[in-house]
């Protein structure tokens, strides 16, 4: 068995978002493309850490507490994209799900930028 990759859930969430408004599908898409996005981020932020968690909270903190800004942000922002996914996959109405999975996309990119630029485990 290979080393999962995370980055293998972005891309899904990238085509997942690029479906077409038309398909019946389309909304289960959009929700599904905020939570893999979301997975995405954290998956590549609890690996950075000295001590991996499988607790969403432990990881928002984690970050949060951490010296530098930049890292303090990405802890705020994991915890924003966290809240999406919650809801995108248990809320009843969604008002804009594209909308959703284009900004959770996007922001799950820069967050995985940017831990990737940190040098050094967090």
């Amino acid at each position: 068995m290979s080393q999962f990759e995370p980055g293998g859930f972005l891309e899904l969430a990238r085509n997942l978002w690029g479906c077409d408004d038309s398909d019946p599908l389309f909304e289960a898409s959009q929700r599904s493309a905020v939570s893999r996005a979301y997975y995405s981020a954290f998956l590549v932020a609890d690996a950075k850490q000295t001590r991996r968690t499988s607790k969403h909270e432990d990881l928002f903190r984690h970050y949060e507490t951490h010296k530098d800004r930049k890292l303090i942000s990405v802890g705020q922002r994991l915890r924003s994209l966290y809240a999406a996914r919650c809801r995108a996959n248990y809320g009843d109405l969604v008002s804009d799900p594209a909308w959703e999975a284009e900004v959770a996309v996007e922001e799950a990119e820069d967050l995985r930028k940017i831990i990737a630029e940190w040098s050094g485990t967090i």
